[in-house]
């Protein structure tokens, strides 16, 4: 299960619409018991009630488990790089990585992608598990690198792993030689077109 599969399960089992459950079980059990209804009709008053407790106590764990499964994705412990280098989506699968500083840069052929969803940012699910280093990180096909002070490199990424992308906001995130990152952002619209800052 990926990040947007869990967060939408998550918003759909923790609607305040589960909440009725509770109180239709609640209304069962002081029916059944302060009043004088037949047995028949307590029977199944306490049927629907049971069933109502075991609705609410599903949708309860599956909130919890979807939550925590969501949380499995968010992105943590993440710094911007200290080099001063820009980063720039230049096409729908390649980066611009330029040296705008005084000093080498070193970066890693470690990435991954990161989706921006509900205001926080969490990373994508990709089927290359082949390719997986460590935690979510992938390593591409080029080898480290050294840029100097005004050097730049282009580098394109193979996304088919990650499937189709939903529309929305997102970075890729490459690792320089300190584990921090370096981030590029860019968005795909309702149409399925990149768009990046030119």
């Amino acid at each position: 299960m990926d990040a947007y599969t869990a967060l939408d399960l998550n918003r759909i089992f923790g609607c305040d619409l589960f909440g009725i459950f509770l109180w239709v079980a609640a209304a069962s059990f002081l029916i059944c018991v302060f009043t004088g209804i037949r047995k028949e009709i307590k029977r199944k008053i306490k049927i629907v009630g049971i069933v109502s407790i075991i609705i609410f106590a599903v949708d309860c764990f599956c909130s919890m488990y979807t939550y925590v499964i969501a949380s499995n994705y968010h992105v943590e412990f993440e710094l911007p790089s200290h080099y001063e280098v820009t980063a720039v989506v230049c096409g729908p699968d390649t980066l611009r990585i330029t040296n705008v500083g005084d000093e080498d840069v070193y970066i890693t052929s470690q990435y991954k992608l990161e989706g921006y969803i509900v205001s926080t940012w969490f990373d994508l699910k990709s089927s290359a598990y082949d390719r997986k280093d460590d935690d979510k990180w992938y390593s591409d096909h080029y080898a480290h690198g050294r840029l100097t002070p005004g050097e730049y490199i282009e580098i394109s990424y193979d996304l088919s792993p990650y499937g189709e992308l939903r529309p929305g906001h997102y970075r890729f995130a490459l690792r320089d030689d300190e584990y921090n990152c370096i981030y590029a952002e860019f968005d795909i619209t309702d149409t399925g077109e990149f768009v990046w800052p030119e």
